[in-house]
């Protein structure tokens, strides 16, 4: 009895993890035999062509595919994007953050530039990308995808899931299992829906968002290339010029602190051999008062000038005298 109750657990289990075991062996194979894949890693991160998606209502134009744009200057203008949040849930104080990571912009910046080359006007490009956040005392994966296409001569991206955890409880079931990568559908983002990303994106230099039916929408990216590209890497040599102005000033302090302690090391030596001078020269010695030669020699006995034993026989020698 107790063994029948042990094949029927095993055998619930099993049945609970198929469907998703069978979903992520599915989607390896179609992703993995896909020729449209311009980059992947494993069985959820990629950045691909996509059929293209409709507007609302179904009047979508074409894009403007094939089109040539620098790789690196998409990177730099996805990099200048930012958008502002509150630094607490108290906090009245704001913080600004970037939408993409570094390595996010990189790798859209590369791919994007192949892809759009060759991109076809009834087809987007879909990403899916991660990074690693610090989440407590544990840093964590998250995700972010959406699509892109352009339009209007603008880069135009639509941002879907953002920030997206794992689900550790599939994680870690599936994992039992023996499979060692669990398959995650994202959403891509839509042209006739809004996405659930609404961070307040800071327009300008080439940045802007796009107005659906007159309303604003956060999810939604237009990029003037050229414009934002060029903008955040002025801002960057501007923030680059301004550490090392910093840096040259504090040097300029330092070595300034060092010539006046240079100036008084040189001075107080100088004292000193004045003080040797005239405790060595019986002459000199005459001139000043018992009381005098008493100081001097106190003086040079606590600045551990003199010995202890050069001291006492120049005391008595003063002493003798009177």
């Amino acid at each position: 009895m107790h063994k029948v109750n042990i094949s029927i657990q095993f055998l619930f289990r099993v049945l609970i993890l198929l469907p998703a075991l069978l979903l992520s062996i599915a989607a390896r194979a179609d992703l993995f035999g896909d020729d449209d894949v311009l980059w992947k890693s494993g069985i959820n991160l990629y950045i691909k062509y996509d059929k293209q998606d409709s507007s609302a209502g179904g009047k979508t134009l074409p894009n403007q595919h094939p089109v040539t744009i620098d790789g690196q200057q998409i990177t730099a203008a996805l990099k200048g994007i930012e958008f502002w949040t509150k630094k607490g849930f108290f906090s009245r104080e704001s913080e600004v953050n970037t939408v993409f990571t570094a390595s996010q912009a990189q790798l859209l910046g590369t791919y994007l530039a192949t892809g759009l080359n060759k991109a076809k006007p009834g087809q987007d490009i879909v990403f899916a990308l991660a990074s690693i956040k610090s989440g407590g005392l544990f840093k964590e994966k998250y995700f972010m995808a959406g699509r892109a296409f352009y339009q209007d001569n603008r880069l135009n991206i639509i941002i879907g899931d953002y920030d997206r955890p794992t689900d550790k409880g599939l994680e870690a079931a599936t994992g039992a299992t023996g499979t060692t990568e669990v398959q995650y559908f994202f959403t891509l983002g839509r042209r006739a829906k809004a996405s659930n990303f609404k961070k307040t994106i800071t327009v300008g230099d080439g940045i802007d968002i796009n107005k659906t039916g007159g309303k604003p929408r956060q999810d939604w990216l237009v990029i003037d290339v050229p414009t934002a590209a060029t903008a955040y890497i002025a801002r960057f040599e501007k923030k680059d010029k301004s550490d090392n102005s910093a840096d040259i000033e504090a040097l300029r302090a330092e070595s300034a602190r060092m010539d006046k302690e240079r100036r008084e090391m040189r001075a107080e030596m100088a004292r000193m051999r004045k003080e040797m001078s005239a405790s060595s020269n019986p002459g000199d010695e005459k001139k000043l008062t018992v009381e005098e030669r008493l100081s001097e020699l106190e003086d040079l006995h606590k600045k551990k000038l003199i010995s202890d034993v050069e001291y006492e026989q120049k005391r008595k020698e003063i002493l003798n005298d009177i």
